[in-house]
């Protein structure tokens, strides 16, 4: 943390940085831009999609490539509407990306009367090491009620290891 703050603020013979790129993910793109933030550096992101970013209050020196989870959670509601689906799961990992899609898809359901077409699901996100076994005990709690239909809102790697499907 030492060595990013020199750079942020041009300490110890390092030449400040002008602006950041990235992060890929939501929950490590939040903090840097707190930091960031705190000495005017802008920061960019090209996968960062949280609504939470959104906040021009919160994150003044924060911008993106991509839109928003809202966007697509627009078009996930969009789907359960079109398709006339009685009832969809979503499960999510608890971190900034799928909680915030899963809250807006939620709030989407809620605004047209209809939250009980929507049953959230949490896994927990596991950065570091992943437990196989919880994140089962939570697909097997969705597998128990009456969707036939299941919106997934975690990282590639979660979702391939929470279906029990093979990493490439």
């Amino acid at each position: 943390m030492g060595s990013a703050l020199d750079f942020l603020q041009g300490l110890n013979g390092r030449t400040k940085i002008n602006g950041l790129i990235g992060g890929y993910h939501s929950a490590i793109t939040m903090p840097i831009n707190n930091a960031a933030g705190w000495f005017k550096v802008p920061q960019i992101s090209f996968a960062s999609t949280s609504e939470k970013l959104s906040e021009k209050a919160t994150y003044p020196w924060f911008l993106r490539t991509i839109p928003p989870d809202s966007i697509q959670a627009a078009g996930m509601w969009r789907f359960v509407k079109h398709t006339s689906i009685p009832a969809v799961t979503m499960i999510y990992a608890t971190e900034a990306y799928a909680e915030g899609l899963m809250t807006s898809v939620s709030t989407l359901a809620a605004e047209a009367g209809e939250s009980y077409h929507v049953s959230p699901v949490s896994v927990s996100y596991m950065a570091a090491s992943y437990d196989a076994e919880t994140a089962y005990a939570a697909i097997d709690l969705a597998l128990a009620g009456d969707s036939k239909i299941f919106l997934m809102a975690m990282t590639l790697d979660q979702c391939k290891i929470a279906l029990k499907l093979p990493l490439w």
